[in-house]
């Protein structure tokens, strides 16, 4: 692994990506598809600086919660909406300043949770609770991953110096667009300590889900969303990129077949609703056309 990364590179159909920041161009791509919608674009957030989603707020305590990735240069709050909440300090052991980082079996994640007041004069956020997992995910499920890094655009030395994608820098500022690519389960991976994660596969345009997306600064709290029983689900937060199978130590610049770890959420799940309780309000309901085109298109290398 190259450690944990502080954007979502992405292959696209031309090998450049352009279009694929801001929801527009998603949504044309599910509909194109015969996929759901994808309705969790607002809860993905910049979070100090990087990513993170708001799940939902509990109705009983009034208090909204955002998960992101531990690792990440902490933050006192977030902006949704145009509101700025403040993290509540939760104060238990297994917290730091503002947030609660989520352990299981004794084994700390790199996830944590942030929770903050919605009562006064910060409103409800209007954004849709998230769904998360509740099943393992499966290998081959397709994803979108998602989060606010950037790329400066072409380097020299990658997997492919035909089409190397270059880290950028994605600072603090709101007026970054969240980017997002498809991808699609690789592998699951444990490591030493136990964590659990979820990997993806960088693929060419033409291979793999035909839109792949990579990880880079910035991208880390970020999350996987997988289609799962006809809807998009939470899988995945944004962990580290690693080289890929060629072994040339490189992930940036990212190269096809680098990859991608997500901390596995399906894991954590119970401990992660154990702090939150129920969230409200529920996803709008969605229809369904069919497993789509992209889908359906999707092709196993290994």
């Amino acid at each position: 692994m190259a450690g944990p990364a502080s954007a979502i590179i992405v292959g696209g159909s031309s090998g450049d990506g352009t279009n694929n920041a801001g929801e527009a161009g998603l949504q044309t791509v599910l509909q194109n598809s015969a996929l759901p919608v994808f309705p969790y674009f607002g809860n993905m957030l910049r979070y100090s600086d990087a990513s993170g989603i708001y799940l939902g707020y509990n109705a009983n305590t009034m208090e909204g919660w955002v998960l992101s990735a531990e690792h990440i240069t902490e933050g006192t709050g977030v902006k949704i909406g145009g509101y700025t909440y403040s993290f509540i300090d939760p104060q238990p052991a297994n917290s730091n300043v503002n947030g609660t980082r989520i352990v299981s079996s004794s084994v700390n994640t790199d996830l944590i949770l942030y929770k903050f007041s919605v009562t006064g004069s910060n409103p409800v956020p209007s954004l849709p609770k998230v769904e998360i997992i509740d099943s393992a995910p499966e290998v081959g499920s397709l994803l979108i991953m998602a989060g606010r890094g950037m790329r400066l655009g072409a380097g020299t030395g990658s997997e492919d110096v035909t089409a190397p994608y270059s880290w950028g820098t994605p600072g603090t500022s709101d007026t970054v667009p969240m980017r997002w690519g498809f991808n699609q389960v690789e592998f699951g991976y444990t490591d030493p300590a136990g964590a659990k994660y979820l990997v993806t596969d960088f693929d060419a345009p033409g291979l793999g889900t035909g839109i792949d997306g990579q990880a880079a600064l910035g991208d880390s709290g970020g999350g996987a969303f997988i289609f799962n029983q006809g809807s998009w689900k939470l899988g995945g937060v944004t962990y580290a990129t690693a080289d890929g199978p060629d072994a040339d130590a490189l992930a940036n610049p990212a190269g096809y077949g680098d990859y991608t770890f997500f901390t596995n959420v399906y894991a954590y799940r119970s401990e992660i609703t154990a702090l939150t309780g129920t969230l409200v309000p529920e996803p709008s309901s969605m229809l369904l056309g069919g497993f789509g085109v992209l889908a359906l298109a999707l092709r196993r290398k290994r």
